[in-house]
């Protein structure tokens, strides 16, 4: 999950809501350009220039359609990366955001069209208009440590310039680009605002709700538009319904091993079977690559086999991923649709742990070839390896069985399956005999 904070804050506006989500996702944060701790001067801070930085940092942190979450300008940088670079987000919260024309505050519009007189306004008297508009940012008084992470930023000579030169590059052309684009965002979203936001009306909120096809809309109370200061446990506890129940799901490939085996262990029901059979065949995958690796003095192919391993490995491992989405879409269709959808859903549930088995049926018959010619010094971890697949399929394959027999479908996706746990279960015996052999 990323999160992408806005003006005049910095990414401490987080660190509540972050800490509280660190729990279930891998968190990503940064200072946008010339805010908080990121290089201040000289140089393009402009809204363009800030989506620019969030596709090329989501490329260089290497997430794939990454959960996202913007608070103010924070999601026009967001809807400007998606709709108009191409990056493609799973999901996408708006948080008081910057999308709809007008946003520009009376306040910050008095200060562009006089900039020069403000900068050459004494400093304490810059300070003065800077600290009153900050605190109109929140419903409730914030504390003078939390003021100060804020406002110190901008303070003295040199945050004045920072502040203005911010302020001279806000304009609203920036979103009026891809407002057009906004009907066509094909996943879903999640606006929530600060009722009582003096910024950024809730009305807008409402707007824009009307015009995002797959969105919800959440009003918190008694929060302002800094409404992660106001109420981060009700953000915190949107923004994880989200990117849970609502069908997200946390990155599985991003936790570390506990953490995935805790998940797995909780009283949520995903990550469930799907997903264990994902991880039981990648994890055969990456023994038979390791085995591949080591078995070059054996056989010629040898990189070949790393190739096609790693290629199976790197399809597999995300269906675990994909596999709690899918149970995500059927909870939800439980919840709000009727008999037709619920069947569409289970059918589709059908999908994930095919290409699951499909993966794995590939990989044992790759585990069994390095059993039988590759380097004798891992004969057990190829055998490891078929017997990892095998029961990945098995997994997978039976349940396919049971979403296609609850939704009473029957197709030639029950006979594949089939299929692929015999395929398995042959690869198996070829690996037993082969290790009797050998001893």
């Amino acid at each position: 999950m990323v999160l992408v904070h806005g003006t005049p804050s910095r990414s401490c506006l987080w660190r509540n809501v972050a800490s509280a989500l660190a729990d279930r996702f891998t968190v990503y944060v940064f200072d946008l350009l010339g805010y908080g701790d990121s290089e201040p001067r000289g140089q393009d801070v402009s809204i363009a220039a800030q989506s620019r930085l969030l596709t090329e940092l989501v490329g260089r942190w290497g997430l794939e359609a990454p959960a996202i979450a913007g608070h103010d300008i924070g999601g026009a940088v967001i809807l400007r990366s998606h709709l108009l670079d191409g990056m493609p987000y799973s999901r996408i919260a708006l948080i008081d955001a910057v999308v709809l024309r007008p946003w520009i505050t009376p306040t910050t519009r008095h200060v562009q069209a006089h900039l020069d007189v403000y900068r050459t306004m004494p400093t304490h008297i810059y300070e003065r208009v800077v600290a009153a508009h900050i605190g109109t940012a929140v419903h409730r008084p914030m504390d003078e440590e939390t003021f100060a992470a804020y406002f110190d930023q901008w303070r003295g000579e040199g945050g004045q310039a920072i502040y203005l030169q911010k302020v001279a590059q806000f304009d609203e052309g920036y979103t009026d680009e891809f407002e057009p684009l906004l009907g066509s965002i094909q996943g879903p979203v999640r606006i929530i605002w600060g009722e009582q936001d003096a910024w950024l009306d809730p009305a807008f909120a409402g707007r824009l709700h009307e015009l995002l096809p797959d969105s919800e809309l959440t009003l918190i109370p008694e929060a302002g538009h800094f409404v992660m200061e106001d109420a981060p446990e009700e953000v915190a506890r949107e923004l994880s319904d989200f990117f849970t129940a609502d069908g997200g799901t946390a990155n599985y490939l991003e936790q570390p091993l506990g953490r995935f085996l805790d998940l797995m262990a909780s009283d949520e029901p995903a990550p469930g079977g799907g997903a264990a059979a994902a991880a039981a065949v990648a994890l055969a995958a990456s023994l038979s690559s390791m085995s591949a690796l080591l078995s070059t003095d054996y056989l010629d192919d040898a990189a070949g086999l790393v190739e096609r391993a790693e290629r199976l490995r790197g399809r597999v491992a995300p269906l675990a991923q994909d596999d709690a989405d899918a149970y995500g879409r059927f909870m939800a269709a439980q919840r709000d649709g009727t008999g037709d959808r619920i069947r569409a859903a289970l059918s589709n549930a059908a999908d994930v742990p095919l290409a699951i088995a499909e993966s794995g049926a590939e990989v044992a018959g790759i585990a069994v070839r390095l059993a039988e010619e590759g380097n004798p010094s891992l004969r057990g971890d190829a055998a490891a390896a078929v017997l990892l697949a095998e029961a990945g399929v098995r997994a997978a394959a039976t349940l396919v069985e049971i979403n296609l027999g609850t939704a009473e479908i029957r197709d030639d996706r029950l006979e594949r399956a089939g299929e692929l746990t015999g395929q398995t279960a042959a690869a198996r015996r070829n690996v037993e005999a082969i290790i009797w052999k050998k001893e």
